[in-house]
């Protein structure tokens, strides 16, 4: 889902673990990816070869780490960090303050919108945590 007029979108699936202090996020040095829905691949990516545009192109993916801490009162901090080809850092906000909102089992906040062109100042963010994984070591 997307609210920009061309539709684009993006996500990443990472691995968090709780740092010190209570915080979930990646291990010190590890970063995940962040795909978006405009950069596509010609499947199977050969030229001359047919296939459907592959959205979500994992070869273009943008490097991102995330941040979160629980601020109370269903509310979390959540750090955003975009790497050099977007270059962008932020926390997010929900209702005019600083921090995302629990929503249905889901944290939601706005930040700036992150692209070439923008359609919009600022853009919607979904957070989902999964299954709890203990950690193997």
């Amino acid at each position: 889902m997307s609210n920009q007029p061309d539709g684009i979108c993006g996500y990443a699936a990472l691995g968090l673990r709780m740092t010190a202090g209570g915080r979930l996020g990646h291990p010190a040095g590890v970063s995940s990816s962040y795909l978006f829905s405009d950069r596509v691949r010609q499947w199977p990516g050969d030229p001359g070869t047919f296939g459907m545009p592959q959205p979500f192109e994992v070869y273009s993916a943008a490097k991102f780490d995330i941040l979160i801490s629980a601020a109370g009162n269903g509310r979390y901090d959540v750090r955003m960090d975009f790497g050099a080809d977007i270059n962008r850092q932020f926390d997010l906000w929900s209702n005019g303050q600083p921090g995302a909102q629990c929503v249905e089992g889901a944290i939601v906040g706005t930040g700036p919108a992150i692209g070439n062109t923008e359609h919009v100042d600022r853009a919607i963010y979904v957070v989902t945590i999964g299954k709890n994984v203990p950690d193997p070591k």
